[in-house]
Formats: structure tokens, C-alpha cells, sequence
């Protein structure tokens, strides 16, 4: 799955290496967080507050623009994931 989301990204949206690197890294730290929050819901069934309480949780310790940015990478894959 995410190696057709970095395809899309770079064919279809033309996004930079740097930022298809930024948006990878960014959804597998929400992954290894779910893991370690024994989260069992499979990616469909990801909801809002989890994403919302793993950006709060990475608030404490990522600038303002990487929390703009973590929005967004989880917003593009969400649209990807979804057509």
C-alpha cells in the first residue's frame, strides 16, 4: 500500500523525493504508534480521534510545521486510500 501511495505521489501530484520521504516516515510513525498502542483496527477503520490523539501526542515533541505537515500526509493518503 504504500509503495503505490509514493507512486501517486510522485506521478500523479509530482510531489518532491523529500517530501514522498517526509510523507512515508510520517505514516509509518502513526503506524508503529498504533502498534504500540495495541490499536487493532485495520486502516479502513481509522478514525479521526486516533489520528487527532497520535498528532497530539507527536505535538509535544515536532515544531508547528511538521504538525501542519503530518495533517496533510495523513489528508492525501486518506483521499489515495479512499478512490
Amino acid at each position: 500500500m504504500i509503495k503505490s501511495f509514493q507512486q501517486h505521489l510522485k506521478i500523479e501530484r509530482g510531489l518532491s523525493e523529500n517530501t514522498i520521504k517526509a510523507y512515508t516516515a510520517d505514516l509509518k510513525k502513526l503506524e508503529h504508534w498504533i502498534d504500540d498502542h495495541n490499536i487493532k483496527e485495520g486502516p479502513h477503520k481509522i478514525s479521526s480521534d486516533i489520528i487527532n490523539d497520535f498528532i497530539y501526542y507527536q505535538a509535544k515533541n515536532i515544531h508547528v510545521r511538521s504538525q501542519a505537515r503530518l495533517r496533510s500526509s495523513f489528508r492525501v493518503f486518506l483521499v489515495f486510500f479512499l478512490e
